[in-house]
């Protein structure tokens, strides 16, 4: 006895359209399933880059901020170590001018000693 597949059997039919629905259902839920990841992964990227573009924008103005610190802090050291105010520095520290420079003489035995 041979077998032989006899399409107009009904339970044949039946058997095969089943199976297809089968095959159908999970290639649309496969589908589906990519469709999910693929948006996530985009709303993913999304959020992480408008986090980025939000903190790149709050280092420009801290680094505006520091600029303009950095401006005021020059001023000040300038006018801090203005010619006038060492003199008065000078002054008040009761330092003297000096007029001759006189050296501390070594003789040559200190100098080869160990």
């Amino acid at each position: 006895m041979e077998k032989i597949l006899i399409l107009n059997q009904p339970w044949v039919l039946r058997h095969l359209i089943l199976r297809w629905r089968a095959l159908a259902f999970r290639f649309w839920v496969f589908i589906l399933f990519l469709i999910f990841l693929l948006l996530s992964l985009y709303i993913f990227q999304i959020q992480a880059l408008v986090g980025g573009g939000a903190q790149i924008k709050s280092l420009k103005k801290e680094l505006e901020k520091l600029s303009e610190e950095n401006k005021i802090l020059e001023i000040k050291y300038s006018q801090v170590n203005s010619f006038s105010n060492i003199e008065t520095l000078v002054k008040k520290l009761n330092f003297e001018k000096v007029d001759k420079i006189r050296y501390i003489q070594q003789g040559e035995e200190v100098l080869t000693k160990k």
